[in-house]
């Protein structure tokens, strides 16, 4: 099974180290060379490619698998760097996506679901729903499974242990956060059972309270559970 991984920071490590376990062949698309460093250390096969570089190599023609964690530029409201590597991939048998729960925007604290339309309110949502359009309609022009993570905040190692960044003192609001193993152990599963065209919340299913934030909603993130097996650990309350 040959792996592509854009996007190899931290998440695509901890993914590619379960795959390399399984016997995968596993490249990690990175942008600079101490990235590279990095995960050839991990055993993990590096490619270094600007996705701000159009047009993009890649190595090979097909891949079995595309893990997209590559991040959207930091303004604007569509993402030109998703447009890059799906036009510099000729086919792959699926796609996943990480994306985020501020495709949703402000719910006013209330509790949201998959079936919840998206209505970004920000040009990070935005840019962040311009590249799930952009995904599934590359695959289906050719043929190619897409499945879409919509992730809340991610805690773990060297993300600010179990606090989320808090925002200057107001009306309590909700934070929605996950893991990053849980997060691991969720694109693993999604990508491999997951149906053509599924989409998940990725949340502990808890929220924390915390200072104002500039939007406010509860992810439910049931379905990892019910679908794909998988059930997060809860951060500790603040």
């Amino acid at each position: 099974m040959k792996i592509l991984i854009a996007g190899c920071g931290d998440l695509g490590v901890r993914v590619a180290t379960k795959y390399l376990a399984d016997g995968a062949a596993v490249i990690g698309l990175v942008r600079s060379a101490d990235s590279a460093a990095r995960l050839a250390r991990a055993g993990i096969a590096p490619w270094i490619a600007d996705l701000d570089a159009a047009p993009v190599q890649l190595p090979g023609n097909t891949f079995d698998l595309v893990h997209h964690f590559a991040p959207p530029p930091r303004t604007g409201t569509t993402d030109p760097r998703t447009a890059a590597l799906l036009a510099a991939i000729p086919h792959c048998g699926r796609l996943l996506y990480v994306s985020t729960t501020a495709v949703y925007g402000d719910h006013g604290g209330a509790w949201i679901d998959e079936l919840t339309p998206p209505a970004p309110g920000t040009d990070r949502g935005r840019r962040r729903l311009d590249a799930e359009t952009q995904v599934r309609t590359w695959g289906a022009s050719i043929g190619t499974e897409t499945i879409v993570l919509r992730v809340a905040a991610i805690w773990g190692p060297g993300r600010g242990g179990r606090e989320p960044p808090r925002t200057p003192s107001g009306t309590p609001t909700p934070v929605n956060r996950i893991h990053v193993d849980d997060l691991a152990e969720v694109c693993i599963a999604a990508a491999a059972r997951a149906p053509d065209g599924a989409v998940y919340d990725c949340a502990d299913g808890a929220p924390t309270e915390t200072g104002r934030m500039d939007e406010s909603k509860r992810v439910r993130a049931q379905r990892i559970r019910d679908e794909l097996g998988v059930t997060p650990r809860v951060a500790a309350q603040p």
